[in-house]
């Protein structure tokens, strides 16, 4: 086993534009990308038509392969920001800045900003047009007439802009500017735009969602999210008015949410138990039923959306599962790796069975906030169909409270701690002969 793992990752540090490996009954493949993505990638984005993909490294180039063959195609001739496929899939923009004049008496430079156009065949240059922001994400509209753009927010207010591409003017702003987070969400189907908005409180940086008419730019919805340090991502669920957030602070599981909301009213429709790490890339299915998460552990997970359930894991054995994207056809997942390389999972059968995927899902059990105060939320899974119990213990091992005792795979439970003590705890999980702790401090 150690002499094929070896192998593997022999192979997969070979610099060649064709470097390929199945993995066997799953059928996933690695692609190799000659000389590294710098670490893996940002965002990864197939083609409208399902034949290509291109990533984002974290060396700023654009890094793309055909899907069929597994062909590594080009790699942009400079470094970018952000990018998008054209909807014909023929062009692909980026958004750029590059020093445009020095003085030499005050050492003062000034940076000027583009929008690039590139063969999306071959990445050769086409045209660029300046613009007048540095851009900080950017989407093609859903007619192609128009780039959609977020400018670089991270101190001052900015307007979202509705770029003309062929000449860079903007056609019109959005109704209000905002302290703008990383990424532009676009939903083309009810043209909509969803971005993250920074809000800074005497209690810190807290974050709001806001919703925008992605045709007009008007605003249509502004929402408070839950105080949690950083926002990390958001997909739409297609033809409603709800949306997959993921949060996490920094990269500590304990501090995560990972939730369905009402992008209108801001209320939490569901939010999802067995979160082992934070949530790095998501993606949801045409039909808006299942839900593809990578996160910073070694796992892809496919979730029902509704239930909360998760119907398919893989478990991987190197790198993250950063940049999460599915095909438009459905058949391909893909999967920026830390070790600069892309994985390629065919998209499963998904049915109302039990879990199933390379490995069984692991049985974990986590409590939020901790310390706690008042209440605790306690989310559990485990992997067996023994009859599991959870307990809160005190320190001298005695059971002070039952949260509960059944059968459910997966599932979470609000637990009023108002009558215990300030002090530490065990929430311990017993599943057949076996007992999984989690610490609790409870400090008012």
């Amino acid at each position: 086993m150690k002499q094929h793992y070896f192998l593997l990752l022999l192979l997969l540090t070979v610099s060649t534009a064709h470097a390929q490996i199945d993995l066997g009954e799953n059928n996933v493949r690695y692609l190799a990308v000659p000389g590294g993505m710098g670490g893996g990638a940002y965002d990864s984005k197939f083609s409208p038509d399902g034949k290509y993909v291109a990533l984002y490294g974290r060396d700023g180039f654009i890094h793309t392969f055909e899907i069929a063959s597994g062909a590594y195609l080009w790699k942009s001739d400079s470094t970018m920001v952000a990018f998008d496929w054209s909807p014909d899939g023929m062009t692909i923009v980026t958004a750029k800045s590059r020093v445009d004049s020095y003085d030499s008496l005050t050492g003062k430079t000034t940076t000027a900003h583009f929008l690039q156009f590139c063969n999306a065949s071959n990445g050769k240059f086409v045209r660029e047009v300046k613009v007048k922001n540095e851009i900080y994400d950017l989407s093609y509209s859903k007619q192609g007439d128009m780039i959609i753009v977020l400018p670089n927010s991270s101190t001052d207010s900015f307007y979202i802009e509705f770029i003309n591409p062929m000449n860079g003017e903007i056609v019109r702003q959005s109704s209000i500017k905002r302290k703008w987070y990383r990424n532009l969400h676009l939903d083309k189907i009810q043209s909509r735009i969803v971005i993250f908005e920074r809000r800074y409180k005497p209690s810190g940086l807290t974050f709001g969602l806001v919703v925008l008419n992605a045709e007009t730019g008007d605003s249509l919805s502004s929402i408070n999210l839950p105080p949690v340090v950083y926002s990390i991502n958001f997909a739409f669920i297609p033809n409603t008015d709800l949306g997959i957030i993921t949060q996490a602070q920094g990269f500590n599981p304990r501090d995560s949410l990972f939730y369905l909301i009402n992008i209108f009213d801001g209320s939490i429709v569901r939010e999802y138990p067995g979160m082992k790490a934070s949530i790095v890339g998501i993606d949801v299915t045409n039909d808006g039923n299942h839900l593809i998460t990578g996160d910073t552990r070694t796992e892809v997970f496919i979730w029902d959306v509704h239930s909360g359930q998760v119907k398919y894991v893989w478990h991987k054995q190197m790198g993250k599962a950063i940049a999460t994207a599915l095909s438009p056809d459905e058949r391909y997942i893909v999967g920026s790796r830390n070790m600069d390389s892309i994985a390629l999972w065919p998209m499963p059968q998904i049915s109302d069975a039990p879990v199933t995927g390379d490995r069984a899902i692991a049985t974990e059990i986590s409590c939020r906030p901790n310390p706690a105060n008042e209440e605790v939320k306690i989310r559990w899974q485990h992997s067996t169909k023994d009859r599991g119990r959870i307990s809160i213990l005190n320190m001298l091992g005695e059971e002070v409270g039952v949260v509960y005792e059944g059968t459910e795979a997966m599932g979470e439970r609000r637990v009023d701690i108002a009558g215990l003590s300030n002090g530490q705890y065990l929430i311990v999980l017993r599943d057949g002969e076996k007992s999984w702790v989690e610490p609790l401090v409870i400090a008012r």
